[in-house]
């Protein structure tokens, strides 16, 4: 019986799967698509390519250790080419915004929208960073915060996370243009978050967006003479069949998976990696409700 059972091959399941293997789990991933990757896949039509997901990598420290706890190397796995603009925004009024790896080189385009955009844009940068120095071990690599990790977390350094104030009021206090505040207000959305909740989880990423965006050569079409992703060598990690549904125990405890093909897969634990609401409405049997009289 496998140890774990991972639902979903895409990047948060298989990272998944790549940790536990590296730490001698035995570990089998069920995949229902005919390619792994989830929302990072490709649409092909006559004879062009389309990107469905996230098409670049701006925090590549992070593959980085995923790839050295396995053993392994990311630079024998991928090209990462770097972007140069960054980005290229696109205004309602006609005008355009090159991102650079610099910020004082983006620093400076901003200044057309405003000239005190300028140093705003740094002030931000250097507020945010502070943010992500402060909290980044507990709420961003590490382990899923508790009460008790939070405390551990250095008084000092919790206030300066600044964790009440939206982070749409912080940047109307650094920047005054409407395309500097947008540009920065996006990030949020990169964790599905608003910049108008009072957390500021979402603004860690700017510091990762500014230290460059990383496209990744032939990501969809692999080398195949390149080794096998980590987790994949040993036949640990491998899609296997397609999840129908989990199982309950009579003490309401997860126990396996009902594959399509009417097989049940036992799991000591396991991992879906994909949306909680699907998980709940579809995978998991009606949870039965008390009611009193």
């Amino acid at each position: 019986m496998p140890n774990i059972v991972i639902i979903g091959a895409g990047i948060g399941g298989l990272a998944t799967a790549i940790n536990l293997a590296a730490a001698g789990k035995q570990v089998t991933v069920l995949e229902q698509n005919e390619r792994t990757g989830g929302k990072m896949g490709i649409f092909e039509a006559d004879g062009f390519r389309w990107d469905t997901g996230p098409s670049v990598i701006t925090m590549r420290w992070v593959f980085e250790d995923l790839f050295r706890r396995a053993g392994r190397r990311l630079e024998d796995y991928l090209t990462l080419l770097p972007l140069d603009p960054l980005t290229r925004y696109f205004y309602p009024d006609g005008s355009l915004l090159d991102v650079d790896e610099d910020p004082q080189v983006t620093a400076r385009r901003l200044a057309q929208f405003d000239p005190r955009d300028e140093d705003g844009y740094l002030r931000f940068l250097r507020y945010a960073n502070t943010i992500h120095d402060a909290t980044g071990d507990v709420f961003i690599y590490g382990a899923p915060p508790t009460w008790r990790t939070v405390f551990q977390v250095n008084p000092i350094r919790m206030v300066q996370a600044d964790a009440l104030r939206p982070m749409q009021r912080a940047i109307e206090q650094h920047v005054h243009s409407p395309q500097a505040r947008q540009l920065l207000e996006r990030f949020a959305t990169y964790t599905g978050a608003s910049p108008t909740w009072p957390r500021h989880a979402q603004r860690h990423r700017s510091r990762g967006v500014e230290r460059g965006c990383l496209l990744p050569a032939g990501w969809h079409r692999p080398d195949r003479r390149r080794p096998h992703p980590p987790g994949r060598r040993n036949g640990r990690g491998d899609p296997h069949r397609l999840p129908r549904r989990r199982h309950r125990s009579q003490f309401d405890q997860v126990t396996g998976v009902r594959l399509k093909d009417g097989d049940r897969l036992d799991a000591r634990h396991i991992v879906a990696n994909l949306d909680v609401v699907n998980v709940y409405e579809r995978m998991l049997p009606p949870i039965p409700r008390c009611v009193a009289n």
